[in-house]
């Protein structure tokens, strides 16, 4: 199978520690972008939601629930807060799945909540938090000036980052590129 990329100019080929055991994905959940649907190894990680998003009670957000172990609800509790529920619950790898878009808490991540912090999905983009230790990315984002713009070490997925799952049907009338100019 293909496998992640560490580019060796800005990255650590020893990604995940044996000491992480506890993965906490954070993100607003508005729009369901991967957020309840990204796959792990749910037999060396639990994996805890961490949800500033507001609950609509759909079926989208039960099946985004249902997708952790563990989901805690921390809309009303600000950045500081978070942080402090997040050391607290001892997260060993935090993945920011927000990024630079609309109500992100990138404060989140400034006070180093876990010893492995990701930045992934939202935004492809640098962090540019000195704390952010990776940014997920596929060869087309890593191209172009990222290299030499990211704080992050770049972890480069074989092809795309962009992630889905079984379940996500595709719309019944998909335009051809050509038919959209």
């Amino acid at each position: 199978g293909r496998h992640p990329e560490v580019d060796p100019d800005h990255g650590d080929p020893h990604l995940v520690p044996e000491f992480a055991r506890d993965l906490a994905a954070l993100g607003e959940d508005r729009g369901r972008v991967g957020v309840g649907t990204v796959a792990h190894d749910r037999h060396r990680f639990e994996i805890i939601g961490i949800s500033f998003g507001e609950d609509d009670n759909s079926d989208e957000r039960h099946r985004m629930v249902s997708a952790f172990d563990q989901f805690v609800d921390v809309r009303e509790r600000s950045a500081d807060a978070i942080a402090r529920v997040m050391r607290e619950m001892e997260i060993d790898i935090a993945v920011d799945l927000m990024g630079h878009t609309r109500d992100a808490r990138p404060r989140i991540f400034q006070h180093r909540t876990a010893p492995i912090q990701v930045n992934f999905l939202g935004h492809p983009g640098t962090s540019g938090i000195d704390a952010m230790h990776y940014i997920v990315v596929d060869p087309f984002i890593a191209g172009g000036g990222l290299r030499g713009a990211v704080t992050e070490k770049l972890v480069i997925l074989p092809d795309c980052y962009q992630s889905t799952d079984s379940w996500t049907q595709p719309p019944p009338d998909v335009p051809s590129r050509s038919s959209c100019g």
